[in-house]
C-alpha cells in the first residue's frame, strides 16, 4: 500500500475574483471525479469530500494516472467536530 500524506493549505483561485479553484501544476492537472460526498459528524453535515484524479499534460488531452487525492472542505469555521482541531496557521 502506498503511503498516505496529509496537507493543509489555502485554496488557489483560478481567477482573482472568481470561485473556480486552480488545480493545474507544471506537469499536469487534478480533475474532479464523481459526486462530492458530505462529511457528517454527530448527525450534522460539517463539510465535503471531493475526489480528484491527476492527469499528465494539458487538458483536455491529459493522460490519466493512478494518483488519487481527496480534497476536504469545511462548511464554515464553526463546523469542527468535537474532539478534532484545525491548524491555526498554514
Amino acid at each position: 500500500r502506498d503511503p498516505e500524506w496529509y496537507f493543509f493549505g489555502p485554496r488557489d483561485r483560478k481567477y482573482p475574483n472568481g470561485f473556480r479553484t486552480n488545480r493545474a501544476t507544471r506537469a499536469g492537472y487534478w480533475k474532479s471525479t464523481g459526486k462530492d460526498r458530505m462529511v457528517i459528524c454527530l448527525d450534522r453535515a460539517i463539510g465535503t469530500d471531493k475526489t480528484l484524479v491527476y492527469y499528465r499534460d494539458r487538458a483536455p488531452r491529459g493522460i490519466r494516472t493512478n494518483w488519487v487525492m481527496h480534497e476536504y472542505g469545511l462548511e464554515d469555521k464553526e463546523s469542527v467536530c468535537p474532539g478534532f482541531g484545525l491548524p491555526t496557521e498554514f
